[in-house]
């Protein structure tokens, strides 16, 4: 469904409520600085494709918090500073809109589910998934957390007596996997892991890369041809899913449940084909971004043995060789400040695009109408105004103390404002007991030759995963484990 970048009727009350005075924003002619040529006939190499955070870094660092490019016709604008992030995700969010070019590849995927949707859908949308991720929801997937990873651990005690490396973001996947499906959807879908990773990959590359498609989607390019087949995939998966719940007797009260239960807020609408968009863009977005922002947090840690080791004395305090608990996430605030800072250095979400339905004014320079504003966590998070030393991996920089001072802003992983992620509370639980169920049985070691080399398509993951090598931590915990020592 192509998407307009003026507003549409349905969006004059947005567009009025968000434009500022029209005398103002055309008394301010300024362009931000940025490169001279256009990206479509120089540069475009380095914008597209594997380089593109490091193009990114490198305008930052040239030409300061905003920078404008041209691409053919469209202007694109990168905003690295908090306060213009603060404008466009918060104050001002009612005048800009996902209405770009960007996301109508998911769209072709997702159709109008919650990532993609936008006014009174979107608003159903989020407050129908909200109401399934409520504390007694995430109390109940607190305990199929530890006991999913639990499961691992006792899958890894062969791997370990073999002498075998684990490609540490394929067995996360498949955890992910196996958590949302049985939390949320009711059924481990943590066998398709496999099929859901490849296919996966296969959208993202199309979504992520530079391609004919982009301009041209109908050319029938070998891509488009694997993403096609991968989408339906996808689709007979969430079908399947949402087939076994339909012909269940057994009631149940969880997310899955919640969508099949609004038919009501969704009238008008295509039900089925909503419901089943609704399934994928959760399916995707409940275990690829944890997965991502483990395997990076382990990346770090493999080098960093201090921390290591303070995680170590966290757990052993906390918890003293038991279990993780949702009850235990106050008191774990080292394993928490770990995963916010892996998530700081290397952030599933890298780029959130936006689209101003008005022209609007940011740090004194102009922003066009129907250009594509461009926040990137991942520069952000590196700015060096906020973070002292910003590539260097120091969890205590998310201390209480040190974060009181922070602008709001200059840390967004899950984006921000009335669009945040609406899983981002899960997310963190399920980071951190994660972290402290794997914490408390193996030490991950890198593997030999293991190179680390960001892939950043949808999401920012490591190319090819990450191999790791588990060595049983020193004390076993005395429950449910108890053979590590088989494995030294």
């Amino acid at each position: 469904m192509p998407t307009n970048l003026t507003p549409s009727a349905s969006r004059q009350g947005l567009v009025q409520a968000s434009r500022k005075s029209r005398a103002t924003v055309q008394e301010i002619n300024r362009e931000p600085p940025g490169p001279s040529h256009n990206l479509a006939f120089e540069g475009w190499g380095k914008f597209f494709r594997s380089s593109f955070i490091d193009y990114l870094m490198d305008s930052f660092a040239r030409y300061g918090d905003v920078v404008s490019y041209r691409l053919f016709h469209l202007r694109l604008y990168l905003l690295a500073g908090s306060g213009g992030v603060e404008h466009v995700l918060h104050t001002n969010h009612q005048n800009y809109v996902k209405a770009s070019a960007t996301y109508e590849i998911l769209k072709k995927l997702v159709g109008e589910g919650l990532l993609t949707s936008e006014g009174p859908l979107w608003l159903r949308q989020r407050r129908v998934v909200q109401s399934g991720f409520r504390h007694e929801q995430l109390a109940d997937a607190a305990a199929v957390v530890t006991t999913a990873t639990l499961e691992m651990m006792e899958r890894w005690k062969d791997i370990c007596e073999r002498g075998q490396s684990i490609n540490l973001l394929s067995e996360l996947t498949r955890l992910t996997l196996k958590i949302f499906g049985s939390a949320f959807l009711g059924s481990d879908i943590s066998d398709e892991a496999t099929t859901i990773g490849r296919d996966w990959l296969t959208v993202s590359e199309y979504f992520g890369q530079w391609n004919l498609n982009r301009f041209v989607p109908f050319v029938p390019t070998v891509l488009a041809f694997k993403w096609r087949a991968a989408a339906r995939s996808l689709r007979r998966i969430a079908d399947r899913v949402i087939s076994e719940r339909r012909k269940s007797t057994a009631r149940k009260h969880d997310l899955l449940s919640i969508l099949i239960e609004a038919r009501d807020g969704w009238a008008g609408e295509d039900y089925d084909r909503q419901l089943r968009d609704e399934i994928i863009t959760l399916i995707l977005a409940g275990h690829e971004t944890t997965a991502a922002a483990l395997t990076w947090t382990y990346s770090l840690l493999a080098h960093n043995p201090e921390a290591q080791r303070k995680l170590r004395a966290e757990l052993a305090s906390v918890l003293d060789g038991r279990p993780p608990m949702m009850t235990d996430l106050g008191a774990l605030r080292y394993t928490r400040m770990i995963v916010e800072e892996a998530m700081r250095l290397y952030p599933p979400v890298w780029l959130i695009p936006r689209s101003p339905i008005a022209d609007d004014e940011i740090a004194g320079y102009r922003i066009r109408k129907g250009s594509i504003v461009m926040l990137s966590p991942y520069v952000t998070h590196r700015h060096p105004s906020v973070w002292d030393e910003p590539e260097r991996f120091r969890p205590e920089r998310f201390s209480a103390e040190d974060s009181q001072a922070r602008p709001r802003y200059a840390y967004f992983p899950f984006g921000g404002g009335p669009r945040q992620c609406v899983g981002s509370g899960f997310a963190m639980m399920e980071a951190q007991l994660v972290l402290a169920t794997i914490g408390q049985h193996y030490r991950l070691e890198a593997a030999p030759k293991s190179e680390i080399e960001p892939q950043a398509l949808v999401t920012l993951r490591p190319r090819d995963g990450l191999q790791f090598i588990a060595q049983p931590v020193e004390s076993p915990v005395r429950q449910p484990l108890s053979r590590e020592s088989d494995c030294r």
